[in-house]
């Protein structure tokens, strides 16, 4: 990784840090970031703990079709109206052309959590290692 590389890659970061609360009428307000390429470490981190405020990431962990086959018809609304603001929040914070691929391509939050999972974590992994590589090697070459 070029030094370019790394200082876009950390102003990326500080920008979402930077970006991740407002002040409004003296109250503060966290703003989550949107997943983009090389991100999601930090994303899943913030959407993870949204979704447990939200009282859905239950929804995610333990999804079950056997649930709402078994379930009351009150109990089945309800757990319905989880799973869509499960997927609502997802939708919400992903970039447009995600957004689109999810809602057209997956009718579960777990689902759309999972693909997200497999299609982004490996390459943040690998981002971070890469950078954690690089600066071990420009620290020793900086002696």
């Amino acid at each position: 990784m070029t030094r370019n590389q790394m200082r876009q890659y950390n102003e990326l970061n500080a920008k979402a840090m930077d970006e991740s609360t407002e002040e409004f009428e003296g109250k503060t307000r966290t703003i989550l970031p949107i997943l983009q390429v090389g991100t999601y470490h930090l994303w899943r981190i913030h959407h993870r703990s949204n979704l447990m405020t939200n009282g859905v990431w239950n929804i995610i962990q333990a999804e079950s079709p056997a649930l709402l086959a078994t379930a009351s018809e009150g109990d089945r609304i309800r757990r319905e109206a989880q799973l869509s603001k499960a997927m609502g929040l997802i939708l919400q914070y992903v970039e447009p052309a995600t957004a689109d691929h999810l809602a057209d391509n997956f009718n579960t939050p777990k689902a759309m959590w999972d693909h997200l999972k497999s299609t982004h974590q490996k390459y943040s992994e690998s981002k971070v290692a890469e950078i954690r590589r690089d600066l071990q090697s420009y620290q020793w070459k900086s002696f």
